[in-house]
């Protein structure tokens, strides 16, 4: 079978990064793949040359390939910001070609006339993407992230002191870490509140963030407290697997809050591979995998409100054994779900027409946001049923506003 996946550009972010795993997997099971990126270069490109596979950016390169006689029985569409002109373009080229599309916000894209499947990366992403009148006569299931487990692994007790002597942090600093891109949805402010009140209580806490959004970093920059912000450490970027997993080792938690939450979270399930519990804050009012990825008592903690995410911080801060168990059995679970294998064996099953549309019940929801350190925002849980309906009426920006400004009514860790 010949697969063409199409992304937007092969750079360091979450979906190129998927792209590539999904590519190389499908490659070594056997599938003729090559890939069309959007925009030129990436540190991605070179490692899928290297392995034989071949990736092109132009519409030129595709229509030589066509008359070369290559001509893809499956589109792996990864759709985050293709252009519908370049979706197009390809559609007309091959136009027997089954398209799937890795949907990654969970809400209905352009191309959802032309597909064969919608591929929702959680069970709460199809359960938000069900809820939009557009997909009822999609086809949907789900199909996680692929992860590359090989490449995360816990630290050396000597890599962990040699990545903390190199970037200035003392042996008995407790590290609160968060990676993520400069985005500032992908980052809460309220981060930096959270830091402080813990700070107050275990003055050894340091605040490590890798990639900082523009609204955090304007945050610290004003702090009044001299000695709270000494205990911030502010890392640009880190590329590479090598130095994301010394970086996940050196730390003790990773702390995440995300403004608009996660449809997935590479960075959490890696985390959780290299031995780093997690406490995640739930965000029903948007994207909210991460409570899913994480996993309650699994990977680490999970939070409905601001006070969870102190209690949560607090009981690892002194049960660190307790920590380290959640992390081998958070680890365990992530090899199983997300590997690159795991992820290419589902596509596979997929793709034969033996997987089929899945459906969401609004027990499973309950369970889903019951399942936390403190108990969900009241009411919260009828807003979201309630959903299905008011988008008949209601663009979906305006529902989310509206459930922000619900949560924040109750929640202070909400950023609106």
């Amino acid at each position: 079978m010949k697969i063409l996946t199409v992304v937007c550009g092969l750079g360091i972010g979450g979906t190129e990064r998927t792209a590539e795993n999904f590519s190389i997997g499908l490659m070594r099971c056997g599938y003729d793949v090559k890939v069309y990126a959007s925009s030129e270069g990436g540190e991605r490109a070179e490692n899928l040359r290297q392995l034989g596979i071949e990736v092109m950016y132009s519409y030129s390169e595709l229509h030589e390939l066509k008359n070369s006689g290559w001509t893809p029985d499956v589109i792996h569409l990864h759709s985050l910001r293709v252009s519908m002109e370049a979706f197009m373009l390809i559609h007309n080229l091959f136009p027997g070609a089954r398209i799937y599309e890795q949907n990654v916000f969970c809400t209905p894209t352009k191309f959802t006339p032309y597909l064969s499947s919608s591929l929702q990366l959680s069970q709460w992403c199809l359960w938000y993407y069900s809820q939009f009148p557009s997909t009822k006569r999609v086809s949907k299931t789900i199909l996680p992230n692929a992860i590359n487990v090989s490449n995360f692994y816990p630290c050396s007790l000597v890599e962990r002191e040699d990545t903390r002597r190199s970037y200035g942090i003392a042996p008995d600093d407790f590290v609160l870490l968060r990676v993520g891109q400069p985005y500032n949805g992908k980052w809460n402010h309220k981060i930096i509140d959270v830091f402080i009140d813990f700070h107050k209580k275990y003055p050894r806490a340091l605040l490590w963030l890798v990639g900082a959004s523009p609204s955090v970093v304007h945050k610290i920059s004003r702090l009044p407290n001299k000695s709270v912000k000494s205990r911030i450490l502010l890392t640009d970027k880190l590329i590479g697997d090598e130095k994301l997993r010394l970086c996940y080792g050196a730390s003790d938690v990773f702390l995440h809050m995300a403004r608009i939450g996660e449809t997935f979270g590479i960075v959490l399930a890696e985390a959780i591979l290299c031995g780093l519990p997690v406490v995640t804050h739930q965000t029903p009012y948007s994207e909210n995998s991460q409570a899913e990825v994480v996993g309650h008592l699994r990977g680490g903690l999970v939070a409905n409100r601001y006070g969870g995410i102190i209690a949560a911080l607090e009981r690892l801060y002194l049960e660190p054994e307790f920590g380290k168990k959640l992390a081998i059995t958070g680890a365990a679970v992530i090899k199983e779900r997300y590997s690159i294998q795991s992820s290419i064996n589902l596509f596979q099953s997929i793709m034969r027409g033996e997987v089929h549309s899945w459906k969401y019940v609004t027990k499973d929801l309950k369970i889903y946001l019951r399942d936390a350190i403190d108990a969900p925002i009241p009411g919260i849980l009828f807003l979201l049923c309630m959903k299905k309906v008011l988008l008949y009426v209601v663009p979906d920006k305006y529902c989310r506003f509206f459930f922000r400004f619900w949560c924040r009514l109750f929640d202070k860790a909400v950023q609106m």
